[in-house]
């Protein structure tokens, strides 16, 4: 949920009156490189209810695994640095604590699944003494109910013969088996918030299905909330309540998910959703793209950041960066489109996407 500047107090996502377990306000995240600074996040806002989970979606580079590691306070410093902003759980700010309270948020309260498993998991040791390792930060149990801990994560996450699984190594297991063993690390301790970056883009889409609904199930299982950060569309559908999307270290459109596949408000969504390749297309349908590149974040544009790439870009855009309108409840664009006096362009929009609605039910 957006901060809206032109919306009215109450209007968002009808729980105002819930304490969110995750708020970022106005966060704000540069790299220094090569005598260089860029702007990865450029005051992103959101929050996360118990139990809720939203998609954070966006071609690579846009800034949203920067988003995603500012959380947990894992980016490198140098050369990354957040300038300005909140990150709330539960009320606390999570900039502002001490580096041992932090310790003790990780992978107790907050839990984290990476792209990369093999990166991720110590390769020198056992997976067992790994999980081990998580349990006993966190918790003071005896040496045999970690054991049978070990055993019912393992089982829980779909890994046969856990016993001997236990006692092998990181390279003795396939990619999908990696993930499911991060999974178990990150269950572990029963975190209130699971933060998933790209966690099934290195794997086949059977094995991405598993993974998917291996995470749906402990979920429900553990009541947690999850933010998913992927660039693929695709793999949202079933999985989440929300969707933000964002695109040059900003975040330009948010809403349910039925609203965003089924009415998306920004030429940039419209444009993601189109180049999502469908399986029962022709052969020689040719695959939609978005023309051109991003803009270059050490010299960020002062309008919208789609502008170059926009086909509906109009002279306002350029060097005006619009506030988010409402189009519906809870969705919300930052596009000029949704200002009344562009209506001759908002036409041509709509039509694209009654076009492009009329190709999918053929």
């Amino acid at each position: 949920m957006h901060l809206i500047p032109n919306a009215e107090p109450g209007d968002s996502m009808n729980n105002q009156v819930l304490k969110p377990i995750l708020e970022v306000n106005d966060l704000h995240i540069e790299f220094h490189a090569q005598n260089q600074i860029y702007q990865a996040v450029r005051g992103v806002s959101f929050q996360i209810q118990k139990g809720e989970t939203v998609a954070l979606v966006g071609e690579s580079g846009c800034g949203k695994s920067a988003l995603a590691q500012s959380i947990m306070k894992l980016i490198p410093m140098p050369p990354g640095k957040v300038t300005q902003g909140q990150i709330l759980f539960q009320g606390e700010d999570l900039l502002s604590v001490s580096d041992k309270t932090l310790q003790n948020i990780r992978g107790k309260d907050i839990s984290m699944i990476f792209q990369d498993s093999m990166a991720s998991l110590n390769p020198t040791m056992r997976i067992g003494s790994q999980i081990k390792e998580i349990i006993n930060r966190h918790q003071n149990l005896s040496s045999d109910v970690v054991h049978k801990k070990i055993i019912d994560l393992l089982n829980s996450v779909g890994i046969p013969m856990p016993e001997r699984r236990m006692q092998q190594y990181p390279h003795e297991f396939s990619g999908g088996m990696r993930q499911r063993v991060s999974i178990a690390i990150a269950m572990a301790c029963h975190p209130q918030l699971l933060i998933a970056d790209e966690p099934t883009t290195a794997l086949d889409v059977t094995i991405q299905a598993q993974i998917l609904d291996l995470m749906r199930t402990m979920q429900k299982k553990m009541g947690m909330s999850i933010l998913l950060i992927t660039h693929d569309l695709g793999v949202v559908a079933g999985m989440c309540d929300r969707v933000m999307v964002m695109y040059a270290g900003k975040i330009i459109e948010e809403g349910t998910v039925d609203q965003i596949y089924s009415n998306p408000e920004h030429p940039y969504t419209h444009a993601l959703l189109k180049s999502v390749p469908r399986l029962d297309s022709a052969k020689l349908d040719e695959l939609d793209s978005i023309k051109g590149s991003p803009p270059d974040l050490s010299a960020p544009p002062l309008g919208c950041p789609f502008f170059a790439r926009c086909p509906y870009a109009m002279e306002m855009c350029r060097n005006n960066m619009p506030s988010f309108f409402k189009s519906e409840l809870d969705h919300y664009s930052a596009c000029w489109l949704l200002d009344p006096r562009a209506k001759k362009e908002k036409q041509l929009f709509d039509q694209d996407k009654l076009a492009f609605k009329g190709k999918l039910s053929q």
